[in-house]
């Protein structure tokens, strides 16, 4: 039995290292896009590849990403080492 629960707490551990890791990565696209688009001379590439509509889905991604439910979406994944 404390196996089990020893193994539970791991997987839980691994669920938030990636919910953790996935943070981590969308807030760096969201600032790097936030960055780009503050660009005046970039207009014309920030409209050719909709990057005003990236920016949008990227706060969504964010917000997606920092809810308990994407964590509660995690069961049963693999996850990430926490260590990392």
């Amino acid at each position: 039995m404390i196996r089990d629960g020893m193994l539970y707490v791991a997987e839980a551990q691994q669920r938030v290292a990636k919910q953790e890791v996935d943070i981590r990565l969308a807030k760096r696209k969201l600032a790097s896009l936030e960055a780009y688009c503050q660009q005046a001379n970039h207009q014309q590439v920030i409209d050719r590849l909709q990057l005003t509509e990236r920016l949008k889905q990227a706060r969504l991604d964010l917000d997606r990403y920092e809810s308990a439910e994407y964590l509660q979406s995690l069961r049963g994944c693999i996850g990430v080492d926490p260590a990392l």
